[in-house]
């Protein structure tokens, strides 16, 4: 769930990895395919820095790699990734930076921090419109008004909090409110759904509370006081975890009943943090790598593994139980059952330019060539990206032949790569420049 305060300049940035899916899309939104090799294709310009505005959520069939939604200009478009040509008659005006929450097989739901709609896939059209303030449908005059602090969706509906307190259910299709629940006491600081309950931690100067809120109805189910409620709210299916700078708590799914608490005897190296479904994993500031069950809250330490201490980030595939940590010159292979080094991967020194990008048995790793200034009072040289592909069994550099490493052209304002089916596509300032199947290599485009 958000905090909607100030505008957001791009909607791409993500600092961990956690699933075998594109590090710029919601864990909620299925990873897209590649097919090697590519070559360049003249991207598109826009009037403005053009932002790339990622599904937080995927409906099941929704299918949201075929599109790409940019916004600039104070207004958003639905693109096709291969061609960068408009899937809509026209452009949706849209004055304030929006999110895009829920993308479901028929229609895209945003949200700005004054009203949510929603988009028909197919034609473009606004479909359905909520302000925050009751009987206005202008958002350009809302500036001094209320506004929508928590969002967040489910499969089908959107959770909602206002300024005043207001707690909505909104249905995704219709925009029909499903209910409303006057709050009392703080607006929440977080809010986490599993199943059919969403949890919220709320702070105060007299204490901290823990509620579960039935999606049905909006009931309060239950609530505990807490004695320290900084830190991160979780909620996988077995029950809200709380991590705070010091432990874990997890917490009973139906009565907030405490059921386990961990001690945390390292910190925890935060951008080195991944949540899978019941399970975390993390990297501790002297390279350990520990995971913790939330079912029970059993802890496995494994000892300090070399070459992990001072890592930038950590990604966690689950489902080959491996994990990969990096840092500049060092990629290493690790082995989740036994926590031993399988591969290394060393020996270029440069910067991340992002986290990297799980596709399929594959590491899509972006670094950064900083580039050298023109003349000596230049105070913006431009650099290019190294955009590689690593083998993720055996940490083998995949840059044989002409489906190797990618080297851009000199970049003046590199705010993000992401990922689509058969594209990847780079943001320079105000355009987007997309890398496709190649058609010398008789991969036909579409």
């Amino acid at each position: 769930m958000r905090l909607y305060k100030t505008p957001a300049i791009i909607c791409l940035s993500i600092a961990i990895l956690a699933t075998p899916k594109s590090l710029t899309a919601s864990p909620d939104v299925d990873a897209p395919a590649i097919r090697w090799p590519v070559e360049k294709r003249e991207g598109r310009v826009y009037p403005e820095n053009v932002a790339i505005v990622e599904p937080e959520r995927a409906a099941a069939g929704a299918q949201p790699q075929s599109t790409l939604l940019t916004y600039a200009a104070g207004k958003i478009e639905a693109v096709s990734p291969a061609s960068m040509k408009s899937l809509w008659p026209k452009a949706i005006d849209c004055p304030y930076q929006p999110h895009c929450l829920l993308v479901t097989v028929d229609h895209f739901v945003f949200a700005t921090s004054f009203e949510l709609f929603a988009v028909d896939r197919r034609t473009g059209a606004v479909t359905w419109r909520v302000p925050v303030t009751p009987g206005s449908h202008d958002a350009a005059d809302l500036v001094d008004s209320d506004q929508w602090v928590r969002l967040l969706a489910t499969d089908d509906s959107i959770l909602a909090i206002d300024t005043r307190r207001q707690f909505l259910c909104i249905d995704a299709g219709s925009g029909g409110v499903r209910w409303r629940v006057a709050l009392v006491g703080e607006i929440p600081e977080h809010v986490k759904v599993s199943g059919q309950t969403a949890y919220c931690l709320r702070r105060a100067a007299a204490g901290n509370t823990l509620d579960a809120v039935a999606l049905g109805d909006g009931h309060t189910i239950a609530s505990i006081q807490l004695a320290d409620a900084d830190g991160r709210l979780i909620a996988p299916p077995s029950g809200p975890v709380l991590l705070t700078n010091t432990e874990f708590i997890g917490f009973d799914a139906e009565h907030l009943r405490e059921r386990w608490r961990h001690k945390l005897t390292r910190p925890i190296l935060r951008r080195c943090f991944s949540v899978h479904d019941e399970y975390a994993f993390w990297l501790d500031t002297q390279g350990g790598l520990v995971s913790i069950d939330f079912r029970t809250g059993r802890v496995r330490q494994r000892d300090d593994i070399p070459l992990t201490e001072g890592a930038e980030w950590l990604a966690v595939v689950l489902e080959r139980r491996f994990a990969v940590a990096g840092k500049s010159g060092m990629l290493v292979g690790i082995d989740l059952v036994t926590g031993s080094i399988v591969w290394r991967h060393s020996g270029r020194m440069l910067p991340y330019a992002q986290p990297p990008i799980v596709v399929g048995d594959e590491l899509i790793v972006v670094n950064r060539i900083v580039g050298a200034r023109r003349t000596p009072s230049d105070d913006s040289p431009r650099d290019r990206l190294l955009i590689s592909r690593i083998e993720l069994a055996s940490g083998m550099s995949l840059a044989a032949g002409p489906a190797g490493d990618i080297v851009t052209e000199p970049l003046s304002q590199f705010r993000g790569l992401t990922l689509r089916n058969d594209a990847i596509l780079l943001l320079d300032g105000p355009q987007i420049i997309g890398y496709v199947p190649s058609v010398k290599q008789g991969t036909p485009r579409r």
